[in-house]
């Protein structure tokens, strides 16, 4: 049995089909470019710690998409795509994350709070980036 609803209300672990996007312009563009297209599988895999936004697999990546996008993208949710995803992850799985955005955005940050690291990096002369 298929329900109808839109991404932001998909559980962690559970696995929907796309079926529609609501974006219009350069919006829709960019979802279409990262494979979100009609009959795309997506898995809510990750939540921010503050709720927004959340980390979804799809198509063998990991995308972190805000809520108030994923209110725009409306999935068929079905019980044997759960069943299907359950059998076949049941070993551990490791997940190859970047990090990209603007200077001083708080990158660094994010990265230390993940993996609990004291890690620091400048972008000025002499200092080495690791």
């Amino acid at each position: 049995m298929k329900r109808q609803t839109t991404l932001n209300h998909l559980k962690l672990g559970k696995t929907a089909e796309v079926t529609k996007l609501f974006f219009n312009g350069t919006e829709r563009r960019r979802f279409l470019d990262l494979g979100l297209i009609k009959g795309t599988k997506i898995t809510p895999v990750l939540k921010s710690p503050s709720g927004d936004p959340t980390a979804y697999e799809l198509r063998g990546s990991i995308v972190a998409i805000r809520k108030e996008d994923t209110e725009k993208i409306e999935v068929s949710h079905c019980e044997e795509y759960d069943s299907a995803t359950t059998d076949s992850k049941k070993t551990k799985t490791s997940y190859k994350i970047g990090i990209a955005g603007n200077p001083n955005v708080g990158k660094s940050s994010i990265f230390n709070s993940l993996t609990g690291l004291n890690q620091h990096t400048g972008n000025w002369p002499r200092k080495n980036c690791e």
